[in-house]
């Protein structure tokens, strides 16, 4: 997400895709997390900083950005996925200055089909898939 924050900052329309929930936290909260987990139990910790991102962000699910079910310190602790650390890219979602789609189904040309058969056109993609890229399942090779 940082990448699409440099990108909107300067200018470029810019656009992410949101393939799975994510959990979007502040440094601060996460650094309270950090401390609680020697006194807390995970769980605990969880339900008090989603309260406190829900009470910084608002619901962010009208934007296109959902939670998952389990909160960030279990999930970090089940499946080794960490949350999002906003550096200022909700507030660009939030004035429109990011889009934020589905899933991507295919590439043709310049223009991108998302999921539910929206589509948008677009200059150049930048991959920054996470931990587990899904390209292959949409790129094909054009001969």
């Amino acid at each position: 997400m940082e990448i699409a924050y440099d990108l909107a900052s300067h200018g470029a329309n810019t656009s992410i895709v949101m393939r799975s929930p994510i959990h979007v936290m502040t440094k601060e909260l996460i650094r309270l997390g950090m401390t609680l987990v020697h006194y807390l139990p995970l769980k605990m910790i969880d339900g008090l900083l989603l309260m406190m991102a829900n009470a910084v962000f608002g619901d962010l699910s009208r934007h296109g950005i959902t939670r998952p079910e389990k909160g960030p310190f279990v999930l970090k602790s089940e499946t080794g996925r960490s949350p999002v650390i906003d550096v200022g890219t909700i507030g660009l979602i939030k004035k429109d200055k990011i889009k934020v789609h589905g899933r991507i189904t295919k590439i043709k040309g310049r223009t991108i089909e998302f999921e539910g058969g929206k589509e948008a056109s677009f200059d150049a993609i930048v991959f920054a898939t996470g931990y587990k890229s899904t390209t292959n399942l949409w790129l094909k090779v054009i001969r």
